[in-house]
């Protein structure tokens, strides 16, 4: 399943329009998807931290990491 916008909407103006302006600012245009936006498991997130993080945090602040990554996952698909 493709993850690619199908239609993008100006946040200014609120046309839709079916290809991305080149022109505009990114920060104006919202991608419309057809299907929700995909997520990572928890082991997909342990993964990450275990190549990326695993000498760098104890117990306690992994358990933080687990819930900033769901934050962030949750605050992409608001977009």
């Amino acid at each position: 399943m493709n993850n690619e916008p199908i239609r993008w909407l100006h946040k200014a103006t609120k046309v839709i329009f079916e290809h991305r302006l080149l022109s505009a600012n990114p920060n104006d245009l919202i991608p419309l998807y057809t299907h929700p936006a995909k997520t990572l498991t928890d082991k997909d997130i342990s993964d990450v931290i275990r190549d990326e993080f695993q000498h760098k945090f104890n117990g306690y602040e992994i358990c933080f990491l687990y819930a900033f990554a769901r934050a962030i996952l949750r605050k992409a698909q608001e977009k």
